[in-house]
């Protein structure tokens, strides 16, 4: 009677042993189907540029414990997605420098793109592209460029209606002219070689209010005629001081150069 009570706890047991065992292989097949989809997917998302998504995935692949065959390339994949937010981050950068009017930031933005293209990967087309177009702008006779300002904290209220100097405000004065600084095409070559100012009311919206020389050096009729053109249509990024919208004032420093003649704009 004892043997037979032995006899069975032991099958019992055992069967309870295959179970577990049987469970676990099943748990493993599991866990290694599950690496292998989330490895394939990884890779994937890496060729892409998704970086969120890889890193949400690498994360997921090093939760699998033991039984993920892709552990061991769960570091080199948290590299690799560092390198791709690096990359994405520096070409975004890149591309937003390519769109400013200032040749300081353009040709960084050149020099940048250059190394992008010329690592390869996923940007490198465009890259070019890019690089390409700022080249042609740094050639162009005629620039505008705004120079930047050294920018101060504004601790007091912010009013709609007041004045706040450039350094003041949450950026750089973006100064929207097109080419020429303005002028129209017939005005061009009648623009006397030499350096002068214009001084400019900017409302809200960037919209130019008034404007006058500023100094007294440079041709006067040549002056007049920047002073119209601002008039006329200038427009900059609509200032803001710690988010809002507020009205400033810039100093436009305009050179007429032999270079086409090549007219060079710079508020501060």
């Amino acid at each position: 009677m004892r043997a037979q009570k032995r006899m069975k706890n032991a099958l019992a047991l055992g069967a309870a042993m295959l179970l577990a065992a049987l469970g676990g292989c099943s748990r493993n097949r599991e866990a290694a189907a599950k690496s292998e989809e989330l490895y394939s997917r990884i890779t994937g998302e890496l060729d892409q540029g998704e970086c969120a998504g890889a890193e949400r995935d690498v994360e997921s692949l090093a939760g699998l414990g033991g039984g993920s065959a892709h552990q061991k390339d769960v570091p080199g994949l948290r590299d690799r997605v560092k390198g791709c937010q690096q990359e994405e981050n520096e070409f975004r950068n890149a591309r937003e420098m390519s769109r400013s009017r200032n040749n300081a930031v353009l040709m960084e933005a050149k020099t940048a793109l250059d190394r992008i293209a010329a690592k390869g990967g996923r940007h490198a087309e465009e890259a070019r592209t890019l690089a390409a177009a700022a080249t042609a702008r740094l050639s162009e006779p005629v620039q505008c460029i705004v120079a930047p300002v050294a920018h101060q904290t504004w601790n007091g209220p912010v009013n709609a209606d007041q004045i706040v100097d450039p350094q003041y405000l949450d950026g750089e004065l973006e100064l929207l002219t097109g080419p020429n600084c303005g002028l129209e095409a017939g005005e061009v070559g009648t623009a006397a070689l030499g350096k002068l100012g214009v001084i400019v009311e900017i409302d809200p919206a960037g919209a130019v209010t008034e404007a006058r020389l500023f100094g007294g050096g440079g041709d006067k009729p040549t002056g007049e005629m920047f002073v119209e053109a601002a008039k006329r249509g200038w427009r900059f990024a609509p200032p803001t001081a710690r988010g809002r919208a507020v009205r400033t004032r810039a100093v436009v420093y305009i050179q007429v150069s032999k270079c086409g003649p090549m007219i060079v704009c710079a508020s501060e």
